[in-house]
């Protein structure tokens, strides 16, 4: 059923993610349309040179368009976004695979190799009693006091709401 692909569609196509940051929308047999569109082409024009430079034209507008696609989709990924539909079914299994990886991989920076407990210090001038995300309290507490906080996802509530600061010791 590749009768909708032709060159120039796949080169707008190409164009189209060039100059977007956006995966554009694809219907999901694009690949496998593209295939036969290939394979059509090869029989059509058979065995010269000429059949040889524009299928090898094809082939190459089509890796570019995945390799276009693929960077997109690890952006997708990287900010936990989900993907646009249609999407191809080889670029939905990508993206799934890819999201496994990236939720099971722990990325460890500096920060991340302390020990159990994080070390904070206080960096407003007072800091009320707060209730934390595991839904204990901390507080009132002093700028520049030190605090140890056994939760990780504590620990981040503080810091990315800018009331205290990670102290490595």
């Amino acid at each position: 059923m590749a009768e909708g692909i032709t060159y120039n569609f796949l080169w707008e196509v190409l164009q189209k993610e060039r100059s977007s940051n956006a995966l554009q929308l694809l219907p999901k047999n694009f690949y496998s349309d593209v295939r036969e569109f290939v394979e059509g082409t090869k029989t059509d024009l058979g065995k010269n040179e000429e059949a040889e430079i524009q299928t090898g034209n094809i082939e190459r507008l089509v890796s570019e368009i995945f390799e276009k696609r693929k960077q997109k989709v690890a952006l997708y990924v990287a900010y936990k976004k989900p993907l646009p539909n249609p999407i191809t079914d080889i670029e939905t299994d990508l993206y799934n695979k890819m999201m496994e990886l990236y939720v099971n991989t722990k990325l460890t920076g500096s920060k991340e190799t302390k020990t159990q407990q994080d070390k904070l210090r206080v960096i407003i001038e007072k800091l009320p009693e707060v209730f934390l995300p595991s839904g204990s309290k901390i507080g009132p507490l002093e700028k520049g006091q030190l605090i140890e906080v056994q939760d990780k996802n504590d620990s981040k509530f503080l810091i990315d709401n800018s009331l205290c600061v990670y102290e490595k010791l």
